[in-house]
């Protein structure tokens, strides 16, 4: 054998066994200077179950691997496999290339009591280093270019615990988490590639996955993640804000499926949008140490592609299923949802970020459907206190925007306890601020809302009320068109057994006009009515009695008179009718009081109008006492009070009137 081939053969045979010796030796030489190091260092101790290293596929695996906490045989961090597998082509690419990285059964345990968590010691090892002196700047090098595949994290966990003062304040938990992340490097054959990672995670109880699809590495950045989250207890995360909100969220759970994309280039400003669907089940909403203001059992939002960062916001749907809500008033005049407003700023205050943020924000709504909602209402600010219920409460907007000029259609239904129904349906555009409506109420009853009355009435009012009409707001005038009213049964009492009763009153053909301050009713009709009331010695007409004398008002108070000529009042009332009414009148300024009983009453009137001069005809016919008849006919001008009466008696009892 040649000289050459000896020597060959003899550092072969080295190379192998030192091959094969670091492999056998490196978990003997790991447990001795690194446990041993950190033994003494942290008084932690590192148990390393395994170590094998395979210098033939550049292969290294770490098995049951742990340390310790100080002092202590609990365990800090640990887990049950980690194998790295390196390419050879690394050094011939010039480049960190790892075809394989899995890590099985990580897990972690982070203590903190008041500023020092459980780690703290690592930071104590060494002193800080001095802080090296400045050098020129260099130029820019390139990038160490890496390629990392097939990374794994499999069935990882970990813990946070936070005492303060012996008690423990905060604990949040992570299980069942994987990660897998096929590749991901900045080498040139990778940077234009997506990389896909997928993620699981079940926090604080609360599944978690994410999907992506990122682009890190290459000129134009692309970061595309999908969030799949459910059951996240609300009222545990935001105990954790550092400022109270000014509700209590007693309960409620939260989930989505949103998918957030960011994209950014050096020649273009980045985008950010956001897209998905977001739940919200179980929602309890109080004042704090206080009642409930809410209650919503499930609402879901489907979100349709929003660029945030353009201040952008677009909702395909919203469904609010069995919501309730409840409103209280205390005798101090406070609503319960008052500390939910926040105070108004100073005026003459505005800063350069207030001025900022003031861009225009478009917020579009594709639908929203609010179904069989209920709200109870307690008011005890009225003599009294007023108490409803509201039921089957139904909302529905369709095409809703905050951008100028565009028109939202929408219709809202509710029933209350009285089972008075109300019905709104019409259009509405946020920018200017214009509402349509079409209102009808049915079935309302008076004397349910005697407390709001009282102020102005000595008496209870009774009655049912049915009205509808078309409402506009816009330009800051309210207009009505189409307007009727209904009532039965009123009654009211003047005191002792005088009073009004009235089976029907109808008024049709309303139409109010606030910019010109007009009022037009085409028809006006009374039914089946008594009227009775007397005039007391002094003068005074009973019915007064009913209204009472308004509070004093504090005249530093009052708002100010609006300055130049007021639009006049503009009225006309094309036709009045009235048929079976009696009037039961008695007037005590004679010394004898005289009593007049007016029966069979039909009364027409037409054309009344104010403030110009109309002729209005009228004629009124009834019977007077026990055989007397009235036909008075005629003109009047109400603006100026002229009258033209023709009358026709028959058998009148003329003492009556002397």
């Amino acid at each position: 054998m040649k000289r050459w081939m000896k020597i060959a053969l003899a550092v072969l045979l080295v190379v192998v066994l030192l091959l094969a010796a670091i492999p056998l030796a490196l978990p003997s030489l790991a447990r001795h200077y690194g446990g041993g190091w950190l033994k003494e260092q942290t008084g932690r101790t590192l148990t390393l179950g395994g170590l094998f290293l395979n210098p033939l596929n550049w292969t290294l695996e770490l098995r049951d691997v742990a340390l310790s906490e100080p002092n202590s045989a609990e365990t800090f961090a640990a887990f049950d496999r980690l194998t790295l597998r390196v390419s050879p082509k690394s050094l011939l690419e010039q480049a960190v290339i790892v075809t394989g990285f899995e890590l099985v059964g990580p897990k972690v345990q982070i203590l903190r009591a008041g500023d020092r968590f459980n780690f703290s010691d690592f930071a104590e090892l060494t002193p800080p280093a001095p802080e090296p002196p400045e050098k020129p700047a260099a130029e820019k090098g390139q990038p160490l270019r890496f390629s990392l595949n097939n990374l794994q994290i499999v069935n990882g966990s970990a813990l946070y615990v936070e005492n303060k003062d012996g008690a423990e304040t905060q604990r949040h938990s992570v299980r069942d988490l994987n990660l897998a992340v096929p590749f991901i490097g900045n080498t040139p054959y990778l940077a234009d590639k997506y990389v896909t990672p997928a993620f699981h995670a079940v926090i604080n109880d609360a599944p978690l996955n994410l999907d992506g699809k990122l682009k890190l590495f290459s000129d134009a950045v692309e970061v595309a993640v999908t969030i799949d989250l459910n059951r996240v207890d609300i009222p545990f995360y935001l105990d954790l804000l550092p400022n109270a909100l000014p509700v209590k969220i007693a309960s409620g759970h939260f989930g989505g499926d949103v998918e957030i994309v960011y994209r950014a280039t050096e020649s273009q400003q980045p985008q950010l949008q956001v897209a998905g669907e977001m739940r919200v089940s179980a929602l309890r909403v109080a004042v704090p140490h206080g009642a409930d203001l809410a209650f919503l059992p499930f609402v879901v939002a489907r979100i349709a592609p929003s660029q945030v960062l353009d201040r952008q916001l677009h909702l395909e749907t919203v469904h609010i299923y069995n919501p309730e809500g409840y409103l209280g008033r205390n005798r101090q005049g406070r609503w319960s949802f008052a500390g939910l407003t926040a105070p108004a700023a100073p005026s003459g205050q505005a800063t350069a970020e207030t001025e900022a943020v003031a861009a225009p924000f478009l917020a579009t709504l594709g639908e929203l459907h609010l179904k069989n909602g209920r709200v109870e209402l307690r008011d005890e600010l009225p003599e009294g206190g007023f108490r409803a219920e509201v039921h089957d409460l139904n909302l529905d907007v369709a095409g809703f925007s905050t951008a100028p000029q565009s028109r939202a259609t929408y219709a809202l239904s509710l029933r209350s306890g009285r089972k008075e129904r109300l019905q709104v349906a019409g259009g509405l555009v946020a920018e200017p601020l214009t509402v349509e409506a079409r209102v009808a109420l049915d079935e309302l009853r008076l004397e349910a809302y005697t407390p709001y009355l009282s102020p102005y009435l000595s008496a209870p009012l009774f009655g049912r009320v049915g009205l509808e009409g078309d409402v506009v707001f816009s330009d800051g005038i309210l207009r009505l068109a189409g307007g009727r009213l209904d009532l039965s049964d009123l009654a009211a009492s003047f005191g002792g057994d005088e009073g009004v009763k009235m089976a029907r009153l109808s008024v049709a053909g309303c139409r109010f006009d606030g910019g010109e301050n007009r009022l037009e009713i085409d028809r006006v009709e009374l039914d089946d009515g008594v009227l009775t009331l007397s005039r007391s010695a002094e003068g005074r007409l009973s019915f007064l009695n009913l209204l009472r004398e308004p509070a004093p008002t504090d005249e530093a108070g009052k708002p100010a008179e609006p300055k130049g000529a007021a639009q006049p009042f503009h009225y006309q009332l094309q036709e009045l009718t009235a048929k079976g009414l009696q009037l039961d009148f008695t007037d005590r300024v004679p010394k004898k009081p005289v009593r007049h009983l007016l029966s069979d009453i039909e009364l027409s009137l037409s054309n009344l109008a104010g403030p110009d001069p109309v002729i209005s005809p009228f004629r009124l016919q009834a019977g007077y006492g026990r055989a007397g008849q009235l036909d008075l006919s005629g003109e009047m001008v109400a603006a100026t009070g002229q009258l033209t009466l023709d009358s026709r008696l028959k058998r009148i009892a003329w003492p009556d009137f002397a």
